[in-house]
């Protein structure tokens, strides 16, 4: 935390790029239950998400728990359907539950 920043903020206040942030759910879940204040509770990891294809921003996100798999998409970024048509692409990833002390982003 900085003087200038109250929370978890970009490197560059005027920034564009895509960021990640993964938080603990039973930390969400605790919070929800009264056991923890909201203002306790901090992402365990967060940085840039590197997507295949820079200079585009996310539309959204949903996750499927059947199949572990995350789906986001990248806002007018399939520029090859013509110069009037720029559909969503769509990243899919698979997802596995893991003991975040040991397998997280920046311990990997």
């Amino acid at each position: 935390l900085t003087a200038n920043c109250s929370g978890y903020c970009a490197k560059d206040p005027d920034d564009y790029y895509l960021m990640y942030w993964l938080w603990d759910v039973q930390d969400l879940i605790d919070v929800r239950r009264g056991a923890k204040q909201p203002n306790s509770v901090r992402p365990y990891d967060y940085g840039l998400f590197l997507a295949p294809f820079p200079g585009i921003r996310f539309g959204g996100g949903s996750y499927d728990p059947a199949s572990n798999r995350l789906y986001l998409t990248l806002q007018r970024a399939d520029h090859d359907q013509g110069p009037y048509s720029n559909p969503p692409i769509i990243l899919v990833y698979s997802v596995a539950a893991s003991d975040r002390d040991s397998n997280t982003p920046g311990n990997q």
